[in-house]
Formats: C-alpha cells, sequence, structure tokens
C-alpha cells in the first residue's frame, strides 16, 4: 500500500571529464587534490574521511595502495586506490611533514586546519567539495529566500536607478 520510493538525486557516475574540471578548479590545494583522487579511485563518500586514519591505508603491488573504510566499524570494507591517487596522496602526507607535522599510524588523512590532532569536520568538508564541484557550472543552481530578496531589491532598486544616471550623464 505504501507509494513506489523515488530517487532524491540521478545518481550517474561522474565522467573524467567531470574529475578534471573539479581538479583544475582545485589547484594546488593537495587536502583537497589528495580527497577527489582518493573518491574517484576507491568509490568512498566523503563521511568515509572522517574515521579515515593513515593505519588504515596498506601497500598493494604494483604501486596501489588498499584502505580499510570505516575500520573500527563492523561495517566495514576495504576498497583500493590506482597509482595515480597513491602519487597524490604522497605528495600530501609530505607536505604535512615539511610543516613540521609528526605523522604516525593513528594520524588522521584529513585532520583539522586548526588542530591536527582532530578530524576535519565531515560538513566543512563536504560544503568545500559542493563548492568546487558547482564552480564554473552551467547547472542554474537553486536560490535561497534570501538570495531571491537581494535579487529583487537590486532589481526592483538599483536597475532604475543606474538608468536615471545614465539619462543625467546624457544630457
Amino acid at each position: 500500500m505504501k507509494p513506489e520510493k523515488k530517487k532524491l538525486t540521478d545518481d550517474k557516475p561522474y565522467t573524467i571529464q567531470y574529475v578534471q574540471d573539479i581538479l583544475q578548479r582545485i589547484g594546488l590545494n593537495l587536502k583537497f587534490r589528495c580527497i577527489v583522487h582518493i573518491m574517484s579511485s576507491s568509490g568512498m563518500r566523503i563521511a568515509a574521511f572522517s574515521e579515515l586514519k593513515l593505519k588504515h591505508i596498506q601497500d598493494m603491488p604494483n604501486g596501489c595502495r588498499s584502505i580499510l573504510v570505516h575500520g573500527d566499524d563492523k561495517a566495514d570494507y576495504t576498497t583500493f586506490i590506482h597509482q595515480e591517487a597513491v602519487e597524490v596522496l604522497e605528495k600530501y602526507l609530505e607536505s604535512r611533514t615539511n610543516l613540521g607535522k609528526i605523522l604516525t599510524s593513528k594520524s588522521w588523512i584529513t585532520p583539522s586546519k586548526h588542530d591536527f590532532r582532530i578530524v576535519v569536520d565531515t560538513n566543512s568538508m563536504r560544503t568545500q567539495m559542493t563548492r568546487y564541484a558547482h564552480s564554473g557550472s552551467t547547472e542554474i543552481k537553486k536560490r535561497g529566500r534570501y538570495e531571491k530578496q537581494a535579487i529583487m531589491h537590486l532589481e526592483n532598486n538599483l536597475i532604475p536607478f543606474s538608468n536615471q544616471i545614465l539619462m543625467l550623464t546624457s544630457t
């Protein structure tokens, strides 16, 4: 008797071009380059980084690595990252050691910007990744109530005002 469930999103896999566009928008930010490479090569979700420590990453043949996702949970699973993702991960970890951070097996892969002993907030990471994913996008974004009000205010007040200035300066 229950109505059929509808999908809330179009779960389509990311294309190589889309991932390359995101990496281009990220630029030199090694932390988020590392996150994108790990997510795209392993299929991990961003929330899994809140539990990911160095001890959960193990060497594999051919320059690959295995990642134990949700490692301290009974719902854990193992996934893999390819050599390109491993190289970006190594660069990111090297940049952290160059800043004087001591990395141990208990170190977070994505520590907080202000305190490396705690993991970065998942919502913060998700927000930043959304900004990278949608910046420069041609998709029409939904606007919030306050943004709509501001646009209406600008259209009603500033645009006629700018026309008046043009008329005054042209005479």
